[in-house]
């Protein structure tokens, strides 16, 4: 029975690796090589394979050429302060130029005796690649990054190496699988088409988010972290299908997004405050009364750009012979909107959805929500993650491209009551969140 495990979890091993390797998501030929590749059942294949190839000659020692023929590597990725002490009659550019250099040195020294210390010959190691960047917004600090690589040295020159007490070993222990095995799958906690998640589930929906966010859309770990505060704070996370709700139980559906660059967010951490704040503005603008709600779209449209007693707005030219119409940001902020319940329900923000499932941007209506005590519908706008607001399926269906808010971490709030178009509205909001920073 140990055989039997132990040559499955061999199998398993070399799956992942195989998954690990490809470039591809069809399968891949395999050659088997090395003394243990007889291990391998080939009459059941293996899963990522499209065929199992076995060298005639010299496939059993394959493995054992490979080693002695082995290289051995070490990387040094610093960030350093330049040492700009000048010399006489050294200009500023050539005193950088001395400091970077004699930097970029040490740097290869220290790699190159890294690669010694894991069993390279010094004589024989040399420099596979090199670079040094200016770090943003610091001065005189570089990152230096160089790697360092040579051949092992034979057994009978090698010296002891040291090794970590407890090396890492990238695949779970029996005992590990065991327990995975007796947890089972996540079970949900769903009831009259109500999910409300759990930390586990936050986990789950990190993973899915990421996968449809290939390609774009940033990483979805800063929401995952925001979503897990928001449950350690006693809030919940509820999501709802859209077809179990009745007419008289939903408002105004809105969702909460961030706009701009994912790498940003790597560089200007977020408040966590922006998307609860354009929200909220958002609902004083509704409940000020400015759209006619009953006139249809010439209610919405003529109350966007006449605004009311409550709330005053102005006109901007854009560019282009494009326009839009803003509320008055000091109006918006006399709204009171501190009791819901008082709102009357055509004006009301009773649920929300997300506007991109993938990337970054597929936790901001699950923290959203849980800050407001607002449900989110089980729905997006794109399936994925697009750059671009007219690529939100809504607005490509023809729905209105207003009433759209933008905040920042600062507080201010930019409330757009008409624009015509979903590409105006990108073009407009895509400025102010430069100048917001």
């Amino acid at each position: 029975m140990l055989v039997y495990r132990a040559v499955g979890h061999i199998r398993e091993m070399i799956e992942r690796g195989i998954d690990c390797v490809k470039t591809e998501k069809t399968g891949v030929p395999v050659v088997l090589v090395g003394g243990g590749s007889c291990l391998v059942d080939r009459s059941v294949g293996l899963h990522g394979a499209t065929s199992l190839i076995t060298p005639d000659n010299h496939w059993d020692v394959a493995n054992a050429i490979g080693a002695a023929l082995g290289t051995v590597g070490a990387t040094v990725d610093t960030i350093e302060s330049l040492d700009l002490g000048g010399r006489g009659g050294e200009s500023e550019e050539e005193t950088m130029k001395r400091a970077r250099l004699s930097l970029l040195e040490r740097t290869r020294e220290r790699a190159i005796c890294e690669a010694v210390k894991r069993g390279a010959v010094r004589s024989e190691v040399y420099i596979h690649s090199e670079d040094v960047v200016d770090v943003a917004y610091v001065a005189n600090k570089v990152r230096v990054r160089v790697k360092a690589i040579g051949p092992l040295r034979e057994a009978s020159e090698r010296e002891t190496v040291a090794v970590e007490d407890n090396p890492h070993w990238p695949f779970a222990s029996e005992e590990d699988r065991e327990k995975d095995v007796a947890a089972g799958l996540p079970s949900p906690k769903v009831e009259g088409g109500r999910w409300s998640l759990s930390a586990e589930d936050v986990e789950c929906v990190a993973v899915g988010a990421g996968l449809l966010g290939c390609g774009g859309g940033g990483d979805p770990n800063v929401g995952r972290l925001m979503a897990l505060q928001q449950l350690a704070h006693g809030r919940s996370i509820t999501v709802i299908n859209p077809l179990r709700l009745k007419a008289s139980e939903v408002g105004l559906v809105t969702c909460g997004a961030f706009m701009g660059a994912p790498m940003i967010i790597s560089e200007k951490m977020v408040s966590g405050k922006e998307t609860r704040l354009a929200v909220q503005a958002l609902q004083r603008l509704l409940a000020s009364g400015v759209y006619d709600t009953a006139a249809g779209e010439r209610g919405w449209e003529e109350g966007g750009k006449r605004g009311n007693e409550r709330v005053r707005v102005r006109e901007r030219n854009i560019g282009g012979g494009k326009k839009v119409w803003i509320a008055e940001p000091d109006d918006l902020e006399k709204i009171n909107v501190s009791d819901p319940e008082k709102i009357d329900q055509t004006r009301r923000i009773t649920h929300l959805f997300s506007a991109e499932i993938g990337g970054a941007n597929s936790f901001a209506p699950l923290v959203l929500g849980a800050e407001l005590g607002l449900p989110v519908l089980d729905a997006d706008g794109m399936g994925r993650a697009f750059p671009e607001l007219q690529m939100f399926s809504p607005l490509i269906y023809g729905c209105r491209p207003y009433p759209s808010t933008v905040a920042d971490n600062k507080g201010e709030v930019i409330a757009c009551t008409y624009v015509a178009g979903g590409k105006d509205l990108e073009d407009f909001f895509r400025v102010e969140c430069v100048r917001m920073g």
